[in-house]
């Protein structure tokens, strides 16, 4: 053999000799964080033995004997599978994303700071039911355990990004809860949408482009439209970042009465059209707490089954798709920090928002709010706010833009929930969604007695005259919404 020939050799053995050391050192960093599933786990939280099966699919069942080992199981085996994601999520419904992505995730994290999710989050755990705060803290705790016990064996993506997780809160459970409804509201787009149609068309051609839209017509939208407010186009970034963009907008639900099937029975059957992803937005699990069977998906983060079925009904559900979501041109005095609303002007709410941005220090800003909600022109330009009624011309320097959401409305969404998975019939399935807030959904019902049934659940604003393709003038209260 030549020296070329040797030199060659050698070469090509040392580097499939690396490539050999790469993939088991790759291997071992993978399987090392995969869970235990096998074994016996002492700890003094629980009050009594829980068991724990996976069958074939990996899907955990979980026996118990009372309701707080239940959750702090359910906590458990959801940290086990989903961490991760767990804590992607918080840190997006917080404004965190910047502290293990860098610059890159800047704009995303503003939005949500301004938004406010966290500081809802926080009004809202002040108001839980007893039930709520227990079943909170219970999952709580399951989490934390989990966190605790496997330091160093985290997911993979703590070692890649170089970080490990903070413990887990119940706020992190409700701010999940918030950050779902804001992923299901359509109508954050609508009036900056419209309003960036009309300042590129002007008046005349937009009232003959979108009439007035009728109360009994049906609308479709053909297609996507990403309009250049920058408002949209970080909520945009955000929704295409995290693969919540989907190009089959639309679920649907189906119950069919037992007086029509073949076994006399009812059926029912939910498909969400949410996005694609790995992981799933879904965690499937059974829970067991001693005498009830409740089966079906969680959102992981949170707890309780959202659509499933337990021993006496099932229930499913889809998006409404409401408009939600009001944008109000607010008359503002930025030096004395004060709005214009009904002939006096009132203090603006502010708040500093300081961001951590990996490898660049910190990034602080101010978020100010009126009654209705947060300026969000103070941190995205509102291009469009020329096209404000004339008789407000004179005051466009001085304009804001705010946006009203219900998601910033105080609700405990963990007790409906509580309630519908222990739900035996159609009455008790009414009596928990009276408290539902947000998302509205459509909930469709069906049950062992033979019974099917519809629900629409979620607060929807009551307009008077608000126009609610455009922005609409916030300086009296004659557009502000009057009930729900």
């Amino acid at each position: 053999m030549s020296k070329f020939a040797k030199f060659i050799a050698g070469i090509s053995f040392i580097l499939l000799v690396l490539l050999i050391a790469v993939i088991i050192l790759s291997y071992k960093l993978i399987t090392r964080s995969h869970p235990k599933l096998e074994g016996t786990l002492k700890t003094h939280f629980l009050i009594d033995t829980v068991y724990i099966y996976r069958d074939e699919n990996g899907i955990p069942h979980i026996f118990a004997k009372n309701e707080h080992d239940l959750y702090f199981a359910l906590g458990y085996v959801t940290a086990q599978d989903r961490l991760w994601q767990m804590d992607l999520s918080r840190r997006i419904a917080s404004g965190r994303l910047s502290e293990i992505f860098g610059i890159e995730t800047l704009e995303i994290d503003k939005l949500f700071r301004t938004l406010g999710l966290n500081e809802t989050a926080k009004k809202m755990q002040k108001y839980l039911s007893e039930k709520s705060i227990e079943i909170l803290k219970s999952y709580t705790d399951g989490v934390n355990y989990f966190i605790k016990t496997n330091k160093g064996n985290y997911p993979v993506e703590f070692k890649l990004l170089g970080y490990e997780p903070d413990e887990w809160s119940i706020t992190d459970c409700i701010l999940i809860t918030r950050l779902i409804a804001w992923q299901l509201n359509f109508a954050w787009w609508n009036e900056p949408v419209f309003s960036e149609i009309l300042s590129k068309v002007g008046e005349e051609k937009f009232r003959r482009l979108i009439p007035r839209y009728p109360q009994n017509a049906p609308l479709i939208i053909k297609r996507y439209v990403v309009p250049t407010g920058k408002f949209v186009e970080a909520n945009v970034k955000f929704r295409e970042m995290f693969g919540m963009v989907s190009d089959g907008i639309g679920s649907n639900s189906w119950v069919i009465s037992g007086k029509i099937s073949k076994n006399g029975k009812p059926m029912l059957a939910n498909d969400p059209h949410l996005p694609y992803s790995l992981p799933s937005i879904w965690y499937q699990v059974h829970l067991n707490d001693g005498s009830f069977d409740m089966l079906g998906v969680c959102i992981p983060g949170t707890p309780g089954i959202v659509i499933g079925r337990n021993n006496y009904i099932a229930w499913g559900l889809t998006n409404v798709m409401l408009d939600d979501t009001d944008f109000y041109v607010e008359k503002i005095d930025s030096v004395e920090k004060k709005y214009f609303y009904n002939g006096a002007w009132l203090p603006l709410n502010e708040r500093e928002e300081v961001i951590h941005v990996k490898g660049k220090g910190k990034y602080s800003f101010r978020v100010f709010s009126t009654h209705r909600g947060p300026i969000i022109s103070d941190v995205y330009e509102f291009s469009f706010t020329e096209y404000i009624p004339k008789a407000d011309a004179r005051y466009i320097t001085s304009k804001a833009v705010s946006m009203q959401w219900t998601g910033n409305l105080i609700s405990d969404e963990i007790l409906v929930f509580y309630k519908i998975n222990h739900a035996k019939n159609w009455d008790d399935f009414k009596d928990a969604l009276k408290f539902f807030t947000v998302p509205a959904q459509n909930f469709i019902y069906a049950d062992v007695y033979g019974n099917i049934g519809y629900y629409c659940a979620g607060k929807i604003p009551i307009r008077k005259n608000l126009n609610p393709l455009l922005l609409n003038s916030g300086e009296t209260d004659v557009l502000d919404w009057i009930c729900f």
